[in-house]
């Protein structure tokens, strides 16, 4: 996260104007990346919500702990605006169909990423059903 943090504010160093009025994550994996990013950056937290409607008129920062495939933030992005968002991300995978704004780190796509904040039981249910296919 404080690697986020740290490009999002030397992007607005920069000269670069990001008028974001509050950071949207999405659930589950990004509410954590989430509070921790509306904190440092001062900006109110929202979950994201696909029946709520955004306003249009408002720059949003869309976050999300791993960027897989591209499909769960491309399909938030379509929904709160592609012309009013940001996005950031801790992971991303190299196959993603999306390219976040801002990227903690890229893996690979065999890499199954775990967080501290994950339980035991949830990385060896992950990792079962890797082995599974």
């Amino acid at each position: 996260v404080d690697s986020l943090v740290k490009q999002i504010k030397e992007y607005k160093l920069e000269g670069n104007v990001i008028p974001v009025s509050g950071v949207i994550a999405i659930k589950r994996g990004g509410l954590v990346v989430g509070v921790s990013l509306s904190h440092a950056l001062k900006l109110p937290f929202y979950i994201y919500d696909k029946n709520f409607v955004y306003d249009k008129d408002k720059i949003w920062l869309i976050v999300d702990d791993i960027d897989d495939t591209g499909a769960t933030l491309l399909s938030a992005v379509n929904h709160v605006g592609i012309s009013n968002s940001y996005v950031a991300v801790l992971y991303v995978k190299e196959h993603s169909r999306l390219r976040a704004d801002f990227i903690g780190e890229t893996v690979t796509n065999d890499i199954w990423v775990v967080y501290p904040w994950e339980t035991k039981e949830t990385t060896k249910e992950a990792k079962d059903d890797i082995n599974k296919k």
